[in-house]
Order: C-alpha cells, then sequence, then structure tokens
C-alpha cells in the first residue's frame, strides 16, 4: 500500500511539473526576444531539471508533452514540434546527469553547487538550443532572423532559466514552507517591499533616460534580504519574483531596460537577471554553511561540556595543542 501511495505522489509530481512546465512557458513566450518563439528567460528548462532531479524518468513524458503543447500552441507544425519537445527534454536530462555525476547537492550548502548548476545548465542547454534552432531551420521557419543570434538568446534564456528555476524546484517542500511560516511577520514584510521596489524600477520608472537606468540595481538589498533570512526557498522566491517583474516591465516598454531595438534590451535584461540569481544564490550558500558550522560547533561545545573525560586536541603531528 505504501510503495503504491509512494507511485501515485511520484506520478501526481510529474503531472504538476509538467503543468507548471506549460504555464510558465506560455507566459514566457509572451515577450519573445528574437522572433515568436525564441526568449531571453524560459523558466521552463528549470522547473525540468530540477522535476527530473528531484522525480528521474517519471518527469520526462510529462516535460516533453508540455514542450509539444507550447510549441503547438505557437503554430508550428508538428514536426519541428516534435523535435523542439525532444531537445526540450534531452538538455534538461543531461544537466540532471552531470549534477547527479559530480553529486550535486540540492540544498545549495556550498558555493560549489551554485558552480555546478551552472555549468550543468551551461552544457546541458546547448541541446535544447541546437535543437530548437535546427528544427526550425530545417523546417525553413527562420525567415529573416540571423540563426547565430537566436541559437545565442535559445542558449542564454534556457541557461539563465536552469539557474533561476531549478533551485525554486529543489527546494520547494513543506520543511522550507514551515521555515517561512515562522519568520511570518518579517516575510510579509519583505514581500511587500520587494513588490513595491520593483514595480516602482521596472514598471512605473521612465525608459531610455539616465535617470531611470540609475535604479535598476535598487532591488538588490531586498534579493540579499531573503537569502539572509528565508533560506534557499526565500532566495529562490526573490530572485523568481524580482526577474519576473523585470521581463514584463521590460516587455511591456517600461523601466531601465527598455530599449527601441530588442536585441540591447534583452541583453541588458539577461545580464541583470544573471547578476541577481548569482548574488543570491552566493549569499544562500554562504549563509548555509555559516548556520551548519554554527549548529556543530554548539553540539562539539554541548558535548565536551556534558562529557565526565578529559579531551586532548592534538594537531595532525600528533603534538598536543
Amino acid at each position: 500500500m505504501e510503495l503504491r501511495s509512494l507511485r501515485t505522489r511520484r506520478f501526481l509530481s510529474a503531472l504538476l511539473a509538467g503543468i507548471a512546465y506549460f504555464v510558465t512557458g506560455h507566459l514566457g513566450l509572451l515577450y519573445p526576444a528574437v522572433g515568436s518563439t525564441i526568449t531571453t528567460l524560459w523558466l521552463p528548462s528549470g522547473i525540468a531539471v530540477g522535476a527530473i532531479l528531484r522525480l528521474k524518468r517519471i518527469a520526462l513524458a510529462p516535460i516533453f508533452a508540455a514542450s509539444c503543447a507550447i510549441n503547438l500552441g505557437t503554430g508550428l507544425p508538428i514536426i519541428p514540434t516534435l523535435s523542439i519537445g525532444i531537445g526540450n527534454t534531452l538538455g534538461p536530462f543531461a544537466a540532471a546527469f552531470l549534477l547527479r555525476r559530480f553529486r550535486f547537492s540540492p540544498s545549495f550548502s556550498k558555493p560549489r553547487d551554485i558552480l555546478l548548476l551552472s555549468a550543468s545548465g551551461v552544457a546541458g542547454m546547448m541541446i535544447t538550443a541546437s535543437g530548437g534552432v535546427a528544427s526550425l531551420w530545417i523546417a525553413d521557419l527562420m525567415g529573416s532572423i540571423d540563426p547565430k543570434q537566436a541559437w545565442l538568446t535559445w542558449w542564454a534564456g534556457d541557461t539563465l532559466g536552469v539557474v533561476l528555476g531549478a533551485p525554486f524546484v529543489l527546494t520547494f517542500g513543506r520543511s522550507e514552507w514551515r521555515a517561512l511560516v515562522k519568520r511570518g511577520a518579517e516575510f510579509a514584510a519583505w514581500g511587500l517591499c520587494t513588490i513595491a521596489v520593483c514595480l516602482s524600477v521596472f514598471v512605473l520608472n521612465g525608459s531610455e533616460t539616465e535617470r531611470a537606468l540609475a535604479l535598476a540595481y535598487l532591488p538588490l538589498p531586498f534579493v540579499a534580504w531573503a537569502a539572509l533570512r528565508f533560506g534557499t526557498l526565500g532566495a529562490a522566491l526573490s530572485v523568481v519574483s524580482t526577474n519576473v517583474i523585470a521581463v514584463y516591465g521590460t516587455g511591456e516598454g517600461w523601466g531601465p531596460f527598455y530599449h527601441s531595438h530588442p536585441i540591447p534590451s534583452a541583453v541588458m535584461v539577461w545580464f541583470f537577471m544573471a547578476t541577481t540569481t548569482i548574488l543570491a544564490w552566493l549569499i544562500s550558500a554562504i549563509q548555509t554553511s555559516r548556520e551548519r558550522a554554527s549548529a556543530a560547533r554548539r553540539l562539539l561545545e554541548r558535548a565536551l561540556s556534558e562529557s565526565a573525560l578529559g579531551v586532548i586536541l592534538t594537531d595532525t603531528a600528533r603534538r598536543i595543542t
């Protein structure tokens, strides 16, 4: 009975991952950077990597189905839709394989985990970008779009989606939400302040002016606040909310990153998202390491204080220190 219940939960989790993939992908295509199918932020890639790491092979089918559904919704023919779906599934699978191979820790307890996630995303998303651009090119759907520009934008958007979205999926759990509930008042204050600042900077702010650009990094202290106080889930929520509002404002023609030409606008948004994401995860990893070291020290002090025996400390040469 327990095994059947576990399988049911895994199936429902995989189905939920496919729905999340479809919803975020549909929203992401509302603000494409190149053509009508290539965007600077593709959160579904991160959802796919996180789901495969947590659920393994059972997540592959929902991810493939969701990718095909998104592309069919844009009017793509069935053959390029299927080939893009295969690439969008193989890329996250390859990234997840590399993460397991190099013993990646989903708790993000060390800066090494951030580097591993970034490197695996860079490598795995080459598959999605290559498969997607090749599918469009073979089907003669590129039009006047430069294939190199399309590939670079596709790869950059998918890679950033991995770094941005995968940690949210990996840290999403009951224990993390309980930790946020314990800091309910502070978390609510942080959320209101973050949303207010991001809307002021990226939506209500003017465009293409020096004054507007000077306010672009005003949300960074709030990202650091979440990473320091609310753990990995708080860091994930901060980078997702901040960057989604930044992309929305830029896509609507507002904020400091908007430019009349889409390429400079996409580049500025991409660098902002990369900066906020790396900052949040590095702070979160350092904070987690400090908390674990502090807990280990308290445990050692308690053990020493309650021990009835003498304790001798030595160095590596066995000299008593």
